[in-house]
């Protein structure tokens, strides 16, 4: 029996051809993105709660806040806030400054020393704060010593962590975990914390 030596030549040559064209057509196709439903989210446990925020931020005159990139204050501020719903009537806030967004490698853990730096060299910190001020007593001075409502905790100080895993289209995205306790000591775990927010950009 004659063996066809050229048509052996062929099929291997296209044989490494064919071997790319099957593995690359077997592989999962990409997760589709998230769609950005409402006003996006920031959720996690907080001590024995979960929470889950989704309204905006308001001041007390009814302006949206708490939704914003500012690259001229504080070094670049990054500052994301929710809501709870009626009858809570706590938020979630969120604020990382000396941050260069535009530039931020992604992810990025905003932790101490690890912190990424700004177009200045400085750290990039944060902090995150479960506010309560509506049950502040009256003659409670907010955030002041004897205020046993407001949350607060920082990435350089107590050991707060934020990460942040996106940002396309100024969809901002990440994760956060830590402690953060009131002026008079009360002190919440956080564990994990999420938050996908979009947010406005400040010229």
């Amino acid at each position: 029996m004659k063996i066809n030596m050229k048509k052996i030549s062929i099929l291997n040559l296209l044989f490494p051809l064919l071997l790319v064209l099957f593995i690359s057509c077997s592989k999962d196709s990409p997760e589709p993105e998230e769609p950005y439903i409402g006003n996006g989210y920031i959720k996690g446990n907080f001590g024995s709660e979960y929470l889950t925020y989704t309204e905006k931020a308001v001041t007390t005159g009814g302006e949206a806040w708490g939704n914003s990139y500012d690259p001229n204050i504080n070094g670049g501020e990054l500052h994301i806030s929710r809501d709870g719903t009626s009858p809570d009537q706590r938020h979630i806030s969120i604020e990382i400054r000396n941050i260069d967004l535009d530039n931020l490698p992604i992810p990025s853990v905003v932790y101490g020393e690890q912190a990424p730096r700004n177009k200045n060299g400085f750290l990039a910190a944060g902090g995150v704060g479960l506010y309560d001020p509506a049950s502040v007593p009256q003659g409670t001075s907010h955030f002041g010593p004897e205020d046993s409502y407001n949350y607060m905790g920082s990435t350089y100080e107590e050991g707060l962590t934020v990460r942040v895993t996106s940002k396309k289209n100024d969809i901002i995205e990440g994760t956060f975990e830590g402690e953060i306790k009131t002026p008079t000591g009360l002190v919440k775990t956080v564990t994990n914390g999420e938050f996908r927010v979009k947010i406005i950009r400040k010229e």
